[in-house]
């Protein structure tokens, strides 16, 4: 017996409705704010006495800013899975988490269709009108794992002031805050993200429940590869990762190959197996050949779970420098002809589950070697400033104005312009993190970022939420590409301690 789609159901059932009953999208009204009776949803630590937040986009003379515009979106580009895996194409109308509602646009219906928000897990949204966007040369990266481009205008000790395009000045609680990049653009970031599964490859449809993507991590669920090309993907090359796991690390990461349905062909990869780490290249002709490996004893007896990988590459002349946690772990050259013959990348867990990567970024590399730092990231108790020439520095960032950080060492409070400055990594000593909602939903910027909301209502093209990190909030729906929702939930088959 052939399976019937929920999408077949859904058409058959209100086409023959529509005609007498169409719906009312005037009812879907949004919610009355919620109010906080003391529950702390995520554990995390309570902040009583700060004021309520309200951001507003900025408006010229017609009421809506140029750059934040809503645009209407006219096509049925749009697709809805829901988390039984099926999929509908159409419109999105508009969400209401009041009503519970989805509403949905299909070109063979002639009402809108109302879903449950409990059985939606992605949106995919169609491409919108395109719109001149102002320059936006920050991003900033929070403790829930979202980040944000903007112009950074201030800091003081409560709050980052980012001015962005799509949802005016945004005022971001600093202990929300783990990272800032004051010349973000100035990188020239090339892919940034996971944010969406889509465009990730697994090779065979069979295997494509393999991997999860959750709160801006993949997962494994079993030993199977999955990897994406890269658009773009420079000569010369920083990329970079973090990963996480239980026990110990054991993956293979696969650069600069031919290949992303699965491990074959031409390629370098990175071998990570408890406290050895390998290095080899691979190619059709030759077959597989050890370039170097190590001990890395922080990866063995529990002594860690989580690291941050960073490959420099430059193809021209073969030179390669990995760094885990900042530090220098090996430089070395490739003796014989470049072996990756591609722009795609890969993962390949060695076991299932009790892993996940996140934080992946791959940008220009200016042939600069990192310095390294005083002390492992991961043991940092003060901030921690890297200058544009690499040289790194501890201490604490007292604020930000006038274009320039104040940055307090042990020697001398340094005065220093936002464009000396690479990146700044905040302690994690006084880090929060956002308390997680039901209604909570994760928003994919169409090029870069991704912010977490709790969702009130979509309707005008234009999204309604709330953050802890930053406050209500109105943006434009045509700043995302996509939409995941019921981004906590434990399904069927994932991993016990998904969220780790």
């Amino acid at each position: 017996m052939k399976k019937i789609h929920i999408y077949s159901l859904v058409l058959f059932h209100f086409l023959a409705c529509a005609c007498f009953a169409p719906l009312d999208l005037e009812g879907l009204a949004p919610p009355a704010p919620a109010k906080d009776e003391g529950a702390n949803n995520s554990g995390g630590p309570e902040k009583p006495g700060v004021p309520e937040k309200k951001i507003n986009v900025p408006a010229p003379e017609d009421g809506v800013s140029d750059s934040g515009r809503a645009v209407a979106r006219n096509g049925f580009d749009d697709h809805v899975t829901f988390s039984n895996e099926d999929k509908l194409h159409g419109r999105l109308i508009g969400v209401n988490f009041k009503e519970g509602g989805l509403v949905w646009k299909h070109p063979s219906a002639k009402s809108n269709i109302v879903f449950s928000l409990e059985d939606v897990r992605e949106i995919v949204l169609g491409k919108a009108e395109k719109q001149a966007k102002p320059s936006q040369t920050a991003s900033i990266r929070l403790t829930n794992g979202d980040y944000m481009s903007g112009n950074i205008v201030s800091m003081d000790q409560e709050y980052l002031v980012l001015d962005t395009w799509y949802a005016g000045r945004v005022n971001v609680e600093k202990v929300m805050v783990t990272s800032i990049r004051p010349n973000a653009e100035g990188s020239t970031i090339i892919y940034e993200g996971p944010d969406e599964l889509a465009n990730w490859s697994t090779g065979d449809e069979s295997m494509k429940n393999t991997w999860k993507l959750k709160n801006g991590a993949l997962y494994p669920m079993q030993s199977h590869p999955i990897g994406r090309e890269i658009d773009g993907l420079p000569d010369s090359a920083s990329i970079e990762f973090e990963c996480d796991w239980r026990g110990y690390p054991a993956f293979n990461f696969v650069f600069y190959t031919d290949n992303i349905d699965k491990v074959s062909g031409n390629y370098y990869m990175l071998q990570v197996s408890s406290s050895s780490v390998y290095m080899r290249r691979y190619t059709r002709n030759q077959g597989s050949q050890n370039m170097w490996n190590l001990n890395y004893s922080n990866f063995s007896n529990n002594r860690s779970s989580t690291a941050r990988f960073n490959l420099l590459v430059n193809k021209d002349s073969k030179s390669f420098t990995l760094l885990v946690n900042g530090q220098l772990l090996k430089q070395w050259t490739d003796p014989g002809s470049f072996a990756g013959m591609g722009n795609g990348i890969m993962f390949a867990p060695q076991n299932a589950g009790g892993m996940k990567f996140y934080n992946i970024r791959i940008s220009d590399w200016d042939g600069t070697i990192p310095q390294p730092s005083d002390v492992e990231e991961e043991e940092a108790t003060d901030d921690q400033i890297q200058f544009v020439n690499k040289d790194k520095v501890s201490g604490r960032l007292n604020g930000i104005a006038g274009g320039k950080a104040s940055f307090k060492t042990e020697f001398a409070t340094l005065e220093v312009p936002l464009d000396r400055i690479g990146e700044v990594l905040f302690s994690a000593e006084e880090a929060e993190r956002a308390r997680r909602n039901k209604e909570d939903v994760r928003l994919a910027f169409t090029k870069h970022g991704v912010v977490t909301i709790q969702l009130h209502k979509i309707e005008e093209n234009t999204v309604h939420g709330y953050s802890e990190n930053f406050g209500d909030v109105s943006m434009p729906l045509n700043a995302f590409k996509g939409m995941t929702f019921n981004i906590y939930e434990k399904k069927d088959g994932d991993d016990e301690d998904f969220d780790f």
